[in-house]
């Protein structure tokens, strides 16, 4: 049965050998001329030179390429709620801190996203008095070491 098979493979590749080398030969022997070949390229130069020019960008298409160089006065992936509420935690000391759950990272440790840092179960936060308790995929523990109390969080979306 093996021996079968070789016999096949090898009789494929024999007559696609045979055939590519017809192809070859044959193709050889109706080769246009040279200066006919050099005309139609430089028809084809020809023709490609003029149809450069008569395109024109479409205005939608130039705004674009007139915004890609300039600076981005916000950040696209900053929730704008999040950049608020830490503004304003930042301005009012004794209020309550606001946490937002933005993502989970589940690997050989399990890190949770919150206000665009990514903390381990256990880990301070930059809030004074509070560390990250417990993750999970849904929700957030933190706990406030002063009093004593959980907040629990929900990611999200």
């Amino acid at each position: 049965m093996e021996k079968k098979r070789q016999y096949i493979i090898l009789s494929v590749m024999v007559i696609a050998i045979v055939y590519g080398a017809v192809e070859l030969l044959s193709a050889r022997s109706g080769k246009a001329s040279a200066p006919a070949a050099k005309t139609d390229l430089q028809s084809f130069i020809a023709q490609t030179m003029a149809g450069i020019g008569k395109d024109t960008a479409s205005p939608y298409d130039a705004y674009v390429v007139s915004q890609a160089g300039k600076e981005w006065t916000r950040n696209p992936f900053a929730h704008s709620t999040l950049v608020a509420d830490l503004k304003r935690a930042k301005s009012d000391k004794a209020a309550k801190p606001q946490f937002v759950y933005q993502g989970f990272i589940d690997g050989p440790r399990k890190v949770a996203i919150i206000n665009n840092v990514e903390y381990t179960p256990g880990e301070a936060m930059e809030q004074e008095g509070f560390f990250v308790k417990a993750i999970s995929p849904s929700l957030v523990v933190i706990e406030n070491r002063k009093g004593r109390t959980e907040i629990k969080v929900p990611l999200s979306e």
